[in-house]
């Protein structure tokens, strides 16, 4: 029997939950907005250590801001920890973290696109099941009602068994099949850099999903080729292809999934348009958990609970 990864406890209303910033930069006027856009999910939101410090790439120099994540995850007052934004830097704190206190008492951590290694990260070192999906800025920084919704059904709700397919959307199989794996990815290009780093992708037996932003579509297909290159792309369990952006435009699915199925050994099945993406269509998954492929429809189920209660 395989043993199931270490799961957070699921939120309640009026849990706080850590902000933090290991990437990029942004304004303090853009985050008090998306603060108060989401006070209504009935969570609170605070921050460890102050965010804002002057520096041209990042929201503050690498010590800054791993002693901000270092507080967000070994304090036992935040039940989960939300990043601001994606952008750089993340990788740069990942060696200097301490995952001592995480281990003792697991937390829901929730971050997407330069968060996709520390999500590589958590389930390298505690298998950890963290989750991928829109941060306070990509989600809460102009009000949408759509956002919030999403954000307590599955936090709040999410049950065994539930779909984690929005309602209302719509997927498609580029070839069709069923599988069974936990699931791994986030951003494609996150993923190629992971290679050969402490914190590479595992995805053996694993339904992988990918998205990513301003890539033209010979970028996508060499970093999809350094995967495969990798031996990453010949044991997948499936491929969930999210939304590609390139200027704010979505590529064209047949040309992503070319590039995709001439990678893949013959019967992996693959799924494109799940709505994973920089833009407003973008779910929430938990990276590291179980989840299966029906053959009959292009969606995800999830057989096994992701949070502990």
């Amino acid at each position: 029997m395989t043993s199931l990864p270490l799961r957070p406890p699921r939120l309640h209303r009026g849990d706080r939950l850590a902000l933090v910033a290991p990437a990029g930069r942004f304004s303090s006027k853009v985050l008090e907005r998306a603060t108060s856009n989401f006070s209504s999910s009935g969570l609170t939101l605070e921050l460890p250590a102050p965010l804002l410090r002057r520096h041209p790439l990042f929201a503050a120099e690498d010590t800054h801001r791993l002693m901000a994540m270092q507080t967000a995850l070994d304090s036992t007052d935040y039940r989960g920890i939300l990043a601001v934004r994606g952008g750089y830097g993340t990788s740069r704190i990942l060696p200097g973290l301490s995952l001592d206190s995480l281990a003792r008492h697991p937390k829901v951590i929730i971050g997407f696109s330069d968060l996709t290694v520390l999500h590589l990260f958590l389930a390298r070192k505690l298998d950890l099941i963290s989750f991928h999906g829109p941060m306070l800025l990509s989600g809460f920084r102009n009000y949408r009602h759509n956002a919030l919704k999403t954000f307590t059904n599955f936090f709040l709700q999410q049950n065994q068994g539930d779909l984690l397919l929005p309602q209302g959307t719509s997927t498609v199989f580029l070839r069709r099949g069923e599988a069974e794996g936990r699931l791994v990815g986030g951003n494609l290009t996150m993923l190629a850099h992971s290679l050969g780093t402490p914190f590479e992708v595992d995805t053996v037996g694993r339904i992988l999903f990918l998205e990513d932003i301003n890539e033209p579509l010979y970028k996508i297909d060499r970093s999809l080729t350094q995967l495969a290159l990798a031996g990453k792309l010949s044991s997948v369990a499936a491929v969930i292809l999210g939304i590609f952006l390139d200027r704010d435009m979505p590529i064209a699915r047949k040309k992503v999934g070319a590039s995709v199925l001439e990678k893949l050994p013959s019967g992996v099945p693959v799924v494109a348009d799940f709505p994973i993406s920089h833009g407003p269509e973008n779910c929430y998954l938990p990276h590291n958990a179980r989840a299966c492929l029906r053959k009959t429809r292009p969606d995800l189920v999830l057989p096994e609970p992701c949070f502990e209660n």
